[in-house]
């Protein structure tokens, strides 16, 4: 048995959110000496990336996150960060990040779809 995850915006639950995927890079780099070629490895700066699609519905149930998904990203930096939080099991995180884009597909025996990418940091971790 395998558990399902949770995709949250604010404290809500998003139920219609499929194919998450999360990215956090500390952008370690490696910076060589000519006493030491090989060089050694130096933090950068940390950041998340969160991608995923949500399946636009016929009731609009999940009508509120998707306005706000495409208005963050109008507002881009101007506008106020979105907690996005992601729930699986053991695995709990939480990001405040910056849409940078939404994409809206249609395709006749398929869902509507928008697919969500947003930029930002990871604020807290349990059990990683």
């Amino acid at each position: 048995h395998y558990t399902r995850g949770q995709v949250t915006l604010n404290s809500s639950v998003i139920v219609n959110v499929d194919n998450f995927g999360y990215d956090l890079t500390n952008s370690v780099a490696l910076k060589g000496t000519l006493a030491d070629a090989d060089g050694i490895p130096v933090d950068g700066m940390r950041s998340t990336t969160i991608t995923f699609d949500m399946l636009l519905s016929n009731d609009q149930t999940e009508r509120a996150a998707e306005i706000a998904y495409i208005t963050a990203v109008l507002n881009g930096t101007g506008g106020a960060p979105l907690a996005i939080g992601y729930k699986n099991g053991q695995i709990s995180l939480l990001t405040s990040v910056t849409p940078s884009s939404v994409k809206l597909t249609d395709k006749l025996g398929d869902p509507a779809t928008v697919a969500f990418t947003a930029l930002g940091k990871t604020v807290d971790t349990q059990g990683i």
